[in-house]
């Protein structure tokens, strides 16, 4: 998906303000935390929380990162969980963005399953494939129950 019609989307559900200084509109295929180790990769946009309210949106542009803009999590988010919550439903609203219902239903719908028989470290790691990105079962508590990684 490209870039602008992403981050338009992208503020129906929340508060985004663009950087007027990126004109670009690359595609947009994957969204990231943002790992200062990793080297950047084309496609990907990065996500930097600057605070418990702030998203720093990046973007590598001819190898250098390119600030794309700004998302608000929200006011007056009081609790660690609410902020981890509202980040959450930026990541899932992102996902849903890029990546059409439609198009993964079926590969859900093999995890589901293989889920029922299968052990559940190896349903989460096909899930982590499949996603290509790293997933933490957390409860209503905020507890992390499991997690495809150690970081």
């Amino acid at each position: 998906m490209q870039l602008k019609p992403l981050l338009r989307q992208l503020a129906t559900t929340f508060e985004v303000t663009v950087d007027p200084t990126f004109t670009h509109n690359p595609e947009v295929t994957h969204v990231q935390f943002v790992d200062p180790t990793e080297a950047l990769a084309s496609h990907r946009l990065y996500l930097s929380p600057d605070s418990s309210q702030l998203v720093q949106l990046t973007y590598s542009w001819h190898g250098h990162r390119q600030s794309v803009g700004l998302v608000n999590l929200g006011t007056g988010l009081t609790t660690i969980i609410a902020a981890q919550n509202q980040l959450l439903k930026l990541l899932m609203t992102l996902g849903q963005c890029l990546h059409h219902d439609v198009q993964i239903q079926a590969a859900i719908n093999q995890l589901a399953i293989q889920a029922i028989t299968a052990d559940f470290d190896t349903t989460l790691a096909q899930a982590v494939r499949l996603l290509e990105n790293p997933l933490a079962i957390i409860d209503l508590n905020g507890e992390i129950l499991t997690r495809s990684h150690t970081t």
